[in-house]
């Protein structure tokens, strides 16, 4: 007589549907999981990931709220959450989502760099440097989190720090085609025409082609010309 599957073991095999990117059958494993134990976080936490992937965000959150209600310190259904508020521009929940995901683990990176990321779109970019700096603190290797600190001095017109912030990034990833684009125009906006010039050279060893580059050269090279 064969044994009956547990809850455990549909969701492991939802999961490695999910992982193939098989969403909805990933979804019916979660299902037939929950139809055994109907109070089983990681299934609905996976759940909503699939439903998120899909494009579902509003039963992703669905999902994510169900995870929270039983496990109120799962900080990463809290983090999501947080993610699938943010691309239903629904900042201000997001916001909430990504603090309480820190209160939880202070430690968590991701959450306060896209908590910083929305602070962005908010065009509260003084907030936002606030949110990759502690990303950095948290790891001083993560090229996206310098990126980002580096953008946000940009538009805060903090130039110089703008450059130190690209520069770190592109010695950690010097293959990232958008770090040599903006330490060129951190420089451009320095008036460091020849430091500009030279970062998108490496920019177009990256992407020859790349158009925003070509552009910005011939921008730069008037400057020169002056």
């Amino acid at each position: 007589m064969s044994k009956e599957k547990t809850a455990k073991e549909w969701t492991k095999e939802g999961f490695n549907y999910q992982k193939a990117k098989n969403y909805k059958k990933a979804i019916e494993y979660y299902e037939r999981a929950l139809e055994i134990d109907p109070i089983y976080p990681i299934a609905f936490y996976h759940m909503g990931t699939s439903y998120s992937k899909l494009g579902n965000l509003e039963k992703g959150i669905e999902c994510y709220q169900k995870v929270i209600t039983l496990n109120p310190q799962a900080n990463m259904a809290w983090h999501r959450l947080g993610n699938n508020y943010s691309d239903l521009g629904n900042y201000k929940k997001a916001i909430k989502s990504f603090e309480k995901a820190i209160e939880i683990d202070p430690l968590y990176k991701n959450a306060w760099n896209d908590m910083g990321i929305i602070y962005g779109y908010l065009e509260n970019y003084k907030k936002a440097a606030e949110c990759f700096q502690k990303a950095i603190e948290i790891n001083l290797h993560d090229v996206s989190s310098w990126n980002n600190l580096g953008y946000a001095y940009l538009k805060l017109e903090d130039f110089q720090k703008s450059v130190e912030c690209y520069t770190k990034a592109s010695e950690i990833d010097p293959r990232h085609l958008s770090t040599w684009y903006h330490l060129a125009l951190a420089y451009d906006n320095l008036k460091n025409y020849e430091k500009a010039l030279e970062c998108l050279e490496k920019g177009l060893e990256i992407s020859p082609n790349d158009e925003d580059i070509s552009a910005l050269i011939s921008i730069i090279k008037k400057e020169l010309n002056k």
